[in-house]
């Protein structure tokens, strides 16, 4: 949490992936609201899969090495996240595209430009012509809120922490249409 004035009431929610954690700090009161499966996202007319198909779509992560990826920038957690699952299925991915917006990478990956890692509250409403995949793992960021210690029980803060958590589970999240092979 950043460093702010002993008088703030300063709150902030942040997100965590796989093999980031956040670092504990003392004064800070966290509670996670939502866990998010993150899924691969392939053109639904599989013109992107890889030479090993099923039903149009990769069996591994590494069927898709050759292929190019929409990515977060470089330095966000999710970038540096995609970028370790890339390595560990044996490849560099070949970036096509680096930005900040979910929607336009799945709109890359809509019209056969990319393949994308995206956490799925995005919604159900935005995966229509793109296919959702797990991996074996399946992993999933975690969501959070953080506060100074003493300030968890303010009412305005429960107020946040409850709409967050009931926006979180109200929103319909797509299905995987089937899990990638380890």
């Amino acid at each position: 949490m950043p460093r702010c004035c002993p008088t703030s009431s300063t709150s902030f929610w942040g997100e965590e992936y796989p093999g980031s954690a956040f670092p504990v700090q003392s004064g800070i009161h966290r509670e996670n609201f939502y866990t998010d499966p993150i899924r691969l996202v392939v053109p639904a007319d599989g013109a992107l899969t890889g030479s090993a198909r099923s039903n149009g779509t990769p069996r591994r992560l590494s069927d898709l090495k050759d292929r190019p990826w929409a990515l977060e920038p470089s330095g966000t957690r999710i970038h540096t996240w995609t970028v370790a699952q890339c390595h560990d299925a044996g490849f560099e991915p070949c970036v096509l595209a680096h930005t900040p917006d979910p929607l336009l990478n799945i709109q890359l990956v809509r019209c056969g430009h990319a393949v994308y890692f995206v956490p799925s509250l995005l919604g159900e409403a935005h995966f229509e012509g793109i296919v959702p995949l797990d991996l074996p793992d399946r992993p999933s960021r975690t969501l959070f809120t953080a506060v100074r210690t003493g300030r968890e029980t303010h009412p305005a803060l429960l107020a946040v922490r409850d709409a967050l958590t009931r926006a979180a589970q109200a929103i319909e999240r797509p299905p995987a249409v089937r899990t990638l092979e380890a």
